[in-house]
């Protein structure tokens, strides 16, 4: 081969070379260019200088040696080049497509692992303690069920007869009010104008008495019907003791009938303490009954129950009577005994205990009773000497 060929053949392999490089470069910026624009417009504006017109041609392995291409420049040409301008335009819009679903798919993997952990952590601080398996109830033994449905059947039937003993409590108080009979109290059953004014007067120091049912309002009615109470002016409150009449009403002052048991009980009735003690009642002299009334101030505390059992007997007996404010006095009979025993200056006289404790002993005795001698000296009319008289409430 002569050295023209050798140089033609060198030249030829630079050329390859420099081809091979060129056409990687064109291909890079063709596939970028069109994946860029879309395949419309890559295929538009593609040259036909972008299409190589050489085409290698080896021999057996060979240095390779470029020859024009026959197509070149020809309809086949042009067909085939603008062929090759669109398949690279194309792959580029797919993997253009295919690197944004990519990046895509990892911002979601992202997502997803991030929304695993928050659930993660948030799971363990709120993960639900296991519950302990509750031990089933057995039911008890059948004796035992056997003792306490007996005993549930007990309180059932205690509870119902509680109930209608209530149910008929109730109806009794109602029937005694209808009959014009107390229908409680200390004085249950006896007819409402027999039951004594002191035991009145502590009815209507009880709120709520003549208005509470069963038979309150009944019971209010009825004894206005009968004048043994009357309505309160305000503030209005019991003699002696002071004691308001919370029930807004008070009573009507008079000296109740007596009835065989009160009559009996009086006849019988000794006196319990002061200078008289172990003496009848129906023989206290009339001026000791005086004193009580008129002089001995508080002297009849109708909160001490000894003092109302006195003051019953001595209204059975007649030997005191009331005023309209509630006052005890001596009665019209005791008086015009003191009065006949013409002792009447010495009665204005007398002050106090004088008369009983330091003139001659004398007293006068009740209304048809003897003169009797004082034989006790230095014990107070009450009896109670320096002690005391042991005064205690009690309700009625």
């Amino acid at each position: 081969m002569s050295q023209a060929s050798g140089s033609f053949v060198a030249n030829g392999k630079e050329n390859d070379k420099a081809s091979e490089a060129s056409e990687r470069a064109e291909a890079t910026n063709t596939l970028t260019a069109t994946g860029a624009a879309g395949s419309s417009d890559s295929a538009a504006t593609r040259t036909r200088a972008q299409v190589t017109p050489f085409k290698r041609v080896r021999d057996d392995g060979g240095a390779a040696a470029m020859e024009l291409d026959p197509a070149f420049d020809s309809a086949a040409g042009e067909a085939a080049g603008s062929a090759a301008g669109v398949a690279p335009s194309q792959d580029g819009a797919q993997g253009l497509e295919a690197a944004q679903h990519g990046e895509l798919g990892r911002a979601a993997a992202v997502d997803t692992e991030q929304r695993h952990e928050q659930q993660a952590a948030g799971g363990a601080e709120q993960q639900p303690q296991p519950q302990v398996a509750m031990e089933e109830e057995q039911p008890p033994p059948p004796q035992q069920q056997a003792d306490l449905e007996a005993q549930a059947a007990a309180e059932a039937a205690a509870a119902a007869q509680a109930a209608a003993e209530a149910e008929a409590a109730a109806a009794a108080q109602q029937a005694a009010v209808l009959a014009g009979n107390m229908p409680f109290g200390q004085f249950a059953g006896r007819p409402l104008t027999h039951v004594p004014v002191s035991y009145v007067s502590w009815m209507c120091q009880q709120e709520g008495i003549f208005v509470n049912p069963p038979v309150g309002e009944a019971l209010r009615q009825r004894m206005l019907d009968l004048n043994l109470i009357q309505p309160a002016p305000p503030g209005a409150a019991a003699p002696v003791t002071g004691r308001a009449y919370l029930s807004q009403f008070q009573p009507v002052w008079r000296v109740a009938p007596a009835t065989p048991e009160d009559q009996q009980a009086a006849q019988a009735a000794v006196m319990a303490f002061g200078m008289h003690a172990g003496l009848r009642v129906r023989h206290i002299p009339a001026n000791y009954i005086r004193w009580m009334c008129d002089v001995a101030p508080g002297f009849w505390n109708l909160d001490q129950p000894y003092k109302r059992t006195l003051l019953r007997q001595l209204e059975v007996l007649g030997r005191v009577e009331w005023t309209a404010g509630g006052q005890v006095v001596l009665a019209a009979g005791e008086l015009a005994a003191l009065q006949a025993a013409n002792v009447g200056q010495l009665w204005q006289d007398m002050d106090d205990e004088d008369w009983d404790n330091n003139h001659m002993g004398l007293v006068v005795g009740g209304a048809g009773g003897p003169l009797q001698l004082a034989d006790e000296d230095g014990v107070n009319d009450e009896g109670d000497g320096e002690e005391g008289d042991g005064d205690e409430e009690e309700e009625m």
